[in-house]
């Protein structure tokens, strides 16, 4: 009896924290904020939203840049030193990750910006605050980037295109993958 107790709780923890968005609009997110110079849902990236803020920060071993307002900060231990100094200089205006979340709207832990199954969770959480703040719509999710018309509607139709061709590459996934038979065996004590 305990041991089923003990998987409906684990059960409804997961449930608890699955995100209401289907995956093809989250990595299309991840897609349209990674920089297209490094790979899907890769994490040590951040940019700076004024690029006169990327002159403060000293050069050193523990970036590279990437274009004019964006570094790679190339491992985890390395973007939390960047980003502490980031924070000390008093530069505010920034986007952190894969999934780029400002932390001027967005606090968190610094760590959690920069692990992407953290930060994909708070781009969760920022489109499900959004969609109860103006309900449903493709403009709601496009949000996520901006509330201006014009970068809205441009990143809207972006967003569309590659969640749909996301949805088609998991459809075919699914068709060619074989379907696989599984004997489970359960053992009941009474113990």
């Amino acid at each position: 009896m305990r041991f089923v107790y003990l998987v409906c709780i684990c059960f409804s923890l997961l449930l608890a924290e699955e995100c209401q968005f289907d995956d093809s609009v989250l990595d299309g997110i991840a897609q349209m904020e990674g920089h297209p110079k490094r790979s899907f849902g890769y994490p040590y990236i951040i940019s700076f939203n004024h690029k006169s803020d990327i002159l403060k920060l000293t050069v050193d071993d523990r970036w590279v840049p990437i274009d004019s307002r964006t570094i790679d900060c190339l491992d985890f231990d390395r973007c939390i030193a960047v980003y502490d100094e980031i924070r000390d200089l008093g530069i505010t205006n920034i986007d952190l990750g894969a999934y780029q979340i400002n932390p001027k709207f967005w606090k968190l832990k610094p760590e959690e910006y920069f692990i992407f199954s953290k930060s994909r969770q708070k781009a969760c959480e920022i489109l499900s605050d959004l969609k109860k703040q103006y309900g449903w719509s493709w403009e709601t999710i496009a949000k996520y980037h901006s509330s201006k018309k014009e970068n809205n509607l441009v990143y809207q139709k972006k967003l569309k295109n590659i969640a749909r061709n996301i949805q088609k590459e998991q459809e075919i996934e699914k068709i060619s993958k074989p379907k696989k038979l599984y004997n489970i065996k359960v053992a009941l004590s009474e113990d």
